[in-house]
């Protein structure tokens, strides 16, 4: 049986970010769900954008040398260097500007083309959460789980400071850690020191970060949605 866990097992800073949720979008969600029978969680079309724009330009960035000088940027092109060091440190930096390159163009378009394409969602009903994506003739599941299999819902950063740095506030993560025979999750989130590592027969899924709304409102929704249904 799936069980809620916002008490003071939460880190401080997760719920401060549920009492910071808006609560008439949280609001519309539920009356949805209760309403419809499900809530429809779909890829922001801003945040998509932003990022779109952000790997363009990175792409540029990292394009320039070797578009923007008379020679490839592994050949010493400012002025004559004749020591092997100078020259492994420009093979070196042609190396990371490749990898910086392959890396944004990649995400470019994974931005422009892949996600407007495929529209990936999460599906919050009585029964449970699935995340689909469109596929041709159908759809592809990556993630579902019934409310009775889901043991864990709760939110964590990646930053182990005090998640209040100014200029820029941390990135909360919501994550769902579910088990037993309703739950399909294609994409295991690796192992990781700084995650708390799921238990034999548990497999952990991480919200989008591109779905509408922001991830405080989709953590309060998810947690209202679970003390309702996982009964």
């Amino acid at each position: 049986m799936g069980h809620s866990d916002t008490g003071d097992e939460l880190p401080a800073y997760v719920r401060n970010a549920i009492g910071e949720a808006d609560p008439e979008r949280v609001g519309r969600w539920v009356e949805e769900l209760n309403r419809t029978g499900q809530t429809v969680l779909r890829t922001g079309f801003f945040k998509t954008l932003g990022f779109a724009l952000i790997s363009w330009e990175l792409s540029v960035f990292f394009a320039l040398p070797f578009v923007g000088t008379p020679a490839p940027i592994w050949i010493p092109v400012w002025e004559p260097l004749e020591t092997p060091s100078s020259w492994a440190v420009s093979i070196l930096s042609g190396a990371l500007f490749a990898v910086g390159l392959a890396v944004s163009v990649t995400g470019a378009l994974m931005f422009t083309v892949a996600i407007p394409l495929l529209r990936p969602r999460t599906i919050v009903s009585r029964w449970g959460i699935r995340t689909i994506w469109w596929v041709p003739g159908g759809s592809f599941t990556q993630f579902s789980a019934a409310w009775a299999d889901i043991d864990l819902i709760d939110g964590f950063s990646p930053h182990t400071m005090e998640p209040r740095m100014w200029p820029l506030r941390p990135i909360l993560h919501v994550r769902i850690t579910a088990s037993g025979p309703t739950v399909k999750n294609t994409l295991l989130l690796p192992r990781k020191k700084s995650l708390r590592a799921a238990s034999d027969g548990q497999r952990t899924y991480l919200l989008s970060l591109l779905l509408r709304g922001g991830s405080s409102e989709r953590l309060a929704f998810l947690l209202q949605a679970q003390e309702q249904f996982a009964k």
